[in-house]
């Protein structure tokens, strides 16, 4: 049986109810809302401190930022401008 099948997941909550009662449900389905929140937000700050890392890596560490080949500018063309017009 999987367990992330949904019978595997009413089998979870089934015996999750003997063992806890209906009671104590609500107050572990919100621990396990905070614990998954908490730990979503460690990883996205670990996340940001290794592309921090690396983006200082690449830098030679001197803090200027390595040349990059930025993105072409945008210049409407005659098609463009058309569907503006068209959308007032």
């Amino acid at each position: 049986m999987n367990l992330f099948s949904a019978n595997g997941i009413f089998f979870i909550l089934f015996i999750a109810l003997l063992l806890f009662g209906p009671e104590k449900l609500p107050q572990l389905g919100r621990m396990a809302g905070r614990f998954m929140a908490e730990f979503k937000r460690a990883q996205e700050s670990v996340e940001a401190t290794i592309k921090a890392e690396m983006y200082r890596a690449e830098d030679g560490g001197d803090g200027v930022p390595a040349a990059t080949t930025a993105a072409p500018a945008f210049t409407p063309t005659a098609s463009d401008e058309d569907e503006e017009e068209d959308e007032e």
